[in-house]
């Protein structure tokens, strides 16, 4: 079963509706294992400090990012956690575009959406409710 890559609310006017964002779009990667032919053993890979030329164990790697040549700012778990932001969830249709006038950039990509399950009906009908009548007549006509 595919996987939601978003979930949200779509509203338009006063009418909003939980939906999940799905890809239309299956890539099927090919993805290989490269092994030793004698013995058909899985060939791994190691990390390797550039300045000494030895192994670096995990626990020493860390992410930086380069400000200047040969000048990097170290990052933390916890900055990554600050930076995140809030996804949006929720998408206002404030109107609609004839198809001809969609630029074909946008259709590199294609998504579909289906409703929430589980979720609640979020539009209400403020209709008055009617009750039908009896359409039973006296026994006397």
């Amino acid at each position: 079963m595919p996987r939601a890559i978003w979930s949200g609310t779509i509203s338009f006017g006063l009418v909003s509706v939980p939906v999940k964002m799905y890809s239309a779009i299956e890539e099927a990667d090919l993805h290989f294992h490269l092994i030793h032919e004698p013995d058909n053993g899985r060939i791994g890979y190691q990390k390797i400090c550039k300045t000494e030329e030895e192994p670096v164990p995990e626990d020493e790697i860390v992410k930086a990012f380069e400000v200047g040549k040969g000048e990097h700012v170290v990052l933390s778990d916890e900055d990554f956690e600050a930076a995140k932001s809030e996804g949006v969830k929720s998408i206002e249709i404030t109107d609609f575009v004839p198809y001809e006038e969609i630029d074909p950039i946008y259709f590199e990509r294609t998504y579909y959406l289906a409703p929430r399950t589980g979720a609640r009906r979020s539009t209400r009908c403020f209709a008055p409710r009617w009750r039908r009548r009896s359409s039973r007549r006296s026994a006397s006509t």
